[in-house]
């Protein structure tokens, strides 16, 4: 009875990991090179500005981003940006 108490836990604890994983993507910055470069993580909103792409994360943090989206692969949780 106890080890099935013990899983029901594991259970759940697993299944909100992967709810939370699933709500929000990393945002990166393509170099010139071909690498991405780690710019916002969790990322919750992208909002094109006259300026840029603003960035926001889960937590309200916010960045502006003088780019353009390459890439959005959402069942990889990333979003590709490269400046202009």
């Amino acid at each position: 009875m106890l080890a099935r108490g013990i899983f029901a836990k594991m259970l759940r604890v697993f299944t909100q990991v992967e709810v939370i994983n699933m709500c929000e993507a990393n945002a990166y910055l393509r170099q010139k090179g071909g690498e991405d470069e780690l710019l916002l993580e969790m990322v919750d909103r992208v909002i094109p500005q006259e300026d840029g792409i603003l960035l926001e994360d889960i937590f309200g943090k916010r960045k502006l981003v003088k780019a353009r989206i390459v890439e959005m692969a959402l069942v990889d949780h990333k979003i590709i940006l490269e400046k202009e």
